[in-house]
């Protein structure tokens, strides 16, 4: 199967998946701080899908084993997203807190994209 379909397809899922998560924390969390959870989600959902797909336009980063491919686009998308947040957030240590709570789903979700996208290519 060709590659750039099953990127653009892991990007958008994980976008999708990102934001609605954020949707979800805002009707969760009722009138508390409802927007911040919904914009927390759409920008770590398109730091994500930004990462997904530079990191498979990259020879080298396609050549990767499968654990540092995790890694790699884990750590790039938790960058990504510290630095959206800055633009937002006023204090260090808010972004230190925002970027803390996203990066197990961050590694979570590197992991299903690459293994999906492997196996695909694959098959």
């Amino acid at each position: 199967m060709k590659l750039w379909p099953l990127v653009l397809a892991a990007a958008t899922i994980w976008f999708v998946v990102f934001s609605l998560a954020g949707i979800g924390l805002a009707v969760a969390s009722g009138e508390h701080g409802s927007v911040i959870f919904v914009l927390l989600g759409v920008m770590s959902g398109t730091s994500g899908a930004v990462m997904c797909v530079a990191l498979w336009v990259w020879p080298l980063f396609r050549s990767l084993p499968f654990a540092q491919r995790v890694l790699f686009m884990a750590l790039a998308s938790e960058l990504l997203f510290a630095l959206s947040c800055s633009f937002f957030l006023m204090g260090v240590s808010d972004i230190a807190l925002v970027a803390a709570s996203a990066a197990l789903p961050m590694l979570l979700a590197s992991g299903l994209v690459n293994h999906f996208i492997g196996r695909m290519r694959e098959a």
